[in-house]
């Protein structure tokens, strides 16, 4: 199926998300969900099978474990964040393809925001969708048609249908 292009349109004067804004916004989260997962999930398991040796003596095994793992987690979150802000920095300069510009850029953007969106808009993420109509949908669209049912001096009842809809 071929990508359908769309025109970009800047919101409140922003630029519009880019491709490496997608990409940062990708990194940070494997960052703070996955690679916080895994370390926790590590942290944990650790814990139970030094706990059983510890009466054997390997606190001290316990701690250089501990050190280690802290080290390379810690190493690999540094990692994620430089390269987050470096792909930030890119998509600040130019650097990427509008990730509006595809139907399937648009279908994506909108999952994300629909996940976690109202946290993108906290921080002014570039990847927020403000709240509204898009693409075909007007204000003409949005207005009710004739009387409103269940209003006192409406034609039409609380039970009634439309004749259109008959």
């Amino acid at each position: 199926m071929a990508s359908r292009t769309l025109t970009v349109a800047s919101r409140d004067g922003k630029a519009p998300a880019r491709l490496t804004d997608s990409a940062a916004l990708a990194v940070e989260y494997a960052d703070r969900l996955l690679l916080a997962t895994a370390r926790d999930v590590h942290s944990s398991a650790a814990a139970k099978v030094f706990g059983a040796t510890r009466a054997l003596g390997a606190a001290r095994v316990e701690r250089s474990h501990d050190g280690v793992t802290g080290a390379v987690y810690g190493g690999v979150s540094t990692v994620a964040r430089a390269t987050s802000r470096g792909l930030r920095t890119l998509a600040s300069r130019g650097v990427g393809a509008p990730t509006e510009t595809t139907f399937t850029g648009r279908q994506v953007l909108s999952a994300v925001n629909g996940l976690v969106g109202a946290e993108l808009d906290a921080v002014d993420d570039p990847a927020a969708i403000r709240m509204g109509l898009r693409g075909r949908w007007t204000r003409r669209h949005c207005r009710p048609r004739g009387p409103r049912r269940g209003v006192p001096g409406s034609d039409r009842s609380a039970g009634a249908v439309p004749a259109r809809a008959q």
